[in-house]
């Protein structure tokens, strides 16, 4: 999904309703092994595009959240930026920061 003129916080929000909105549809997952229903791990990236910015470098940094997302236990929503990556905790209304975390891959 890409979402223009879209904040990282909005961007966090619409993740999760769509996360939150799959996982209440209920939907049974007999083939799983980690949940009873159909659930959804999203992968964030949001930028201010410029002239050197290359839309690979943000599918990969989405990419990487994704990945977060589901080591975090899936079922979740994760961000990465060049500069932050972290796991959104709707609880909370806000993302938790991972510090020291290499972006570069």
């Amino acid at each position: 999904m890409v979402l223009a003129d879209t904040p990282l916080e909005n961007a966090l929000l619409v993740a999760e309703r769509t996360r939150a909105a799959v996982e209440e549809l209920a939907m049974p997952h007999r083939a799983s092994e980690t949940a009873t229903v159909v659930t959804i791990s999203v992968g964030v990236s949001a930028t201010v595009p410029g002239p050197a910015s290359r839309p690979a470098t943000y599918m990969t940094l989405a990419d990487q959240a994704l990945y977060e997302a589901k080591n975090e236990g899936r079922n979740r929503v994760a961000y990465a930026t060049e500069q932050r990556s972290g796991v959104y905790q709707p609880a909370r209304g806000r993302a938790l920061e991972r510090t020291g975390h290499d972006n570069a891959g």
